[in-house]
């Protein structure tokens, strides 16, 4: 089996198999402005969690060289690894060797609570596959 993955705005299936990616995060890495970051509020000084939000963010995974029926389930960890959001069944998928199979995960808004590394935890018959991206504040970029 063998899995590939894309982080990007916005992810388009079209004919024959083709997406189109818009705002590809080549490195899987999202390096957010600081002046793009919600500010804290009243809430926070109450001791409440604050959240911040990326606009859009959209997963596509390539599973490919499966021979036979899957079920898919995903869902997102944070960077302690505790489940963000809720387990997604995200169905079954019968695949000859020579095929592949494209599962898009948008999120819109992505809310955070910090920066760090996020997974995306897919289940292949129960089976995970993690793939990862991290969240990173900085003035620079």
């Amino acid at each position: 089996m063998k899995v590939r993955y894309y982080l990007g705005d916005d992810v388009r299936q079209e004919m024959n198999n083709k997406v189109s990616i818009s705002g590809l995060y080549a490195d899987n890495r999202l390096v957010m402005p600081n002046n793009y970051i919600q500010e804290i509020n009243d809430a926070t000084k109450n001791g409440d969690q604050v959240m911040y939000f990326i606009d859009r963010l959209t997963l596509l995974i390539n599973i490919s060289e499966i021979d036979g029926e899957v079920e898919l389930e995903g869902q997102f960890l944070d960077p302690n690894n505790n489940p963000h959001g809720d387990l997604h069944n995200l169905g079954k998928v019968k695949l000859t060797p020579n095929q592949s199979h494209n599962i898009i995960i948008q999120s819109n808004p992505f809310p955070f609570p910090k920066a760090g590394v996020y997974k995306f935890n897919l289940l292949i018959n129960k089976e995970p596959e993690i793939v990862e991206f991290e969240i990173q504040f900085s003035d620079t970029h």
